[in-house]
């Protein structure tokens, strides 16, 4: 069956949403090929960034992709956003191909492919309880 979750890091002391990302099961080029795990829409809001939520709930999409059994995980990104495209390297991301295509209606622009074989120790894993500090965010499964 299809696979789909949606990942929330949340305010620990009122519940405002302060990030967001889907991961899901998408078809390949290959008709034979079982989907591979894409990760989307990763989103956090302005005042919260350069914190770790946006690498937390990356982690936590990779961590569920470990759980459907699948070894790597897809992204794609603009390939103006420089800051994404860096912290995703930082995340082991590596570059796959550069196309131009259309999203959501807006002209076409080059967006980049980045894969990631999922190796990494769970350890190493931003963990939900390290994201329950003080005033930080804790993530929640939707």
């Amino acid at each position: 069956g299809a696979v789909h979750s949606m990942l929330v890091a949340c305010r620990q002391t009122d519940g405002k949403v302060l990030g967001f990302a889907e991961i899901d099961g998408r078809p390949t080029t290959d008709e034979h090929a079982a989907p591979r795990p894409y990760m989307c829409n990763l989103a956090v809001c302005p005042k919260w960034r350069r914190k770790g939520l946006a690498k937390g709930l990356v982690q936590q999409c990779e961590e569920k992709a470990m759980q459907w059994g699948k070894a790597e995980m897809f992204l794609k990104v603009r390939e103006a956003n420089d800051a994404a495209t860096e912290m995703y390297k930082s995340l082991g991301y590596d570059v796959q191909f550069v196309k131009t295509e259309e999203m959501r209606g807006k002209p076409p622009q080059s967006v980049v492919l980045m894969k990631k074989e999922l190796t990494l120790p769970t350890e190493n894993v931003i963990s939900e309880e390290t994201l329950q500090t003080e005033d930080s965010a804790i993530l929640q499964q939707r």
